[in-house]
């Protein structure tokens, strides 16, 4: 974690010092996190986080972006495009491509909590939208 927490304040191009004014620590404490002599609290962490620091990185070596691809729904998302096209296909409606995609991700928003998707609530959403 150390050497992680020292990359992430250098890709940010922060010295130790302006990075541990950020987080309210001192210079010190913030030596001693990089060079892993001392292990940071929660409260750091998430005050790491709102100095564009990827805290997720630096504790367990994932970048935020990977985490967030691994947490999409991509059978959800398929089963939403494949009802689009039905739905229009049943209407012969051909929708922009541009378009297909923007329904395709509001749908997604409404259906994720769920994780399911609800043919009546696709039908309502289409006609409004498409």
């Amino acid at each position: 974690m150390p050497r992680r927490l020292k990359a992430e304040r250098l890709r940010l191009r922060l010295t130790q010092a302006d990075l541990a004014r950020y987080v309210d620590v001192s210079g010190s404490t913030q030596v001693a996190y990089e060079q892993g002599v001392r292990t940071p609290g929660l409260g750091y962490l998430v005050a790491l986080q709102s100095t564009g620091i990827d805290a997720w990185y630096v504790m367990f070596g994932i970048r935020a972006e990977r985490r967030a691809a691994d947490a999409f729904d991509w059978t959800l998302f398929a089963e939403i495009q494949e009802a689009i096209t039905e739905w229009c296909s049943a209407r012969e409606l051909e929708l922009p491509p541009r378009r297909f995609l923007e329904i395709s991700r509001l749908l997604y928003e409404q259906f994720i909590r769920e994780r399911e998707v609800q043919p009546d609530a696709i039908e309502r959403i289409l006609k409004l939208v498409a």
